[in-house]
């Protein structure tokens, strides 16, 4: 059974376009709706196990004890989630794509946060399906959606 309690099989990662997984996840355009999603599900109190948490997926992403304690200084100054912080620092660092966050979300168990994220880049992508559906009438279809890929 997945973390959160789902008992869905797991997301395939692998499926979604390269171009996604390669993005880094400070350039996406829906990333601070992202960022507080996540960072409230890594510090929830429900989870059923401490091992499920942000520090978890710090440690994952290769953050050392101290990152780790000023983040949490931070996020206790600020009145923010850690994760949020967490997710915002490691995200100006080189490398921080999607596909390895996802990856160190399912190495931790947290599918749920898998799914969370997954579902937020494809609902991104539907409304933009949707906005250039509806222009492709006023001949502006190809410049969208140039527009759109390159953001």
């Amino acid at each position: 059974m997945a973390a959160g309690g789902s008992s869905k099989s797991y997301r395939s990662i692998n499926s979604m376009s390269k171009d996604l997984l390669g993005k880094r996840v400070v350039k996406l355009s829906n990333y601070h709706a992202i960022l507080q999603k996540l960072g409230r599900n890594l510090c929830s109190d429900n989870q059923l196990t401490e091992t499920l948490n942000w520090e978890r997926l710090a440690e994952e992403l290769g953050l050392c004890t101290y990152e780790v304690e000023s983040i949490h200084q931070y996020a206790s100054l600020q009145n923010t989630y850690p994760g949020s912080v967490l997710i915002r620092q490691w995200g100006e660092s080189e490398g921080s794509t999607v596909y390895v966050l996802l990856k160190a979300l399912r190495k931790i168990g947290r599918e749920d946060c898998v799914e969370e994220v997954c579902q937020a880049l494809e609902g991104k992508k539907q409304e933009i399906k949707l906005f250039i559906f509806r222009h492709q009438s006023k001949g502006l279809a190809s410049t969208i959606a140039c527009a759109c890929s390159r953001g």
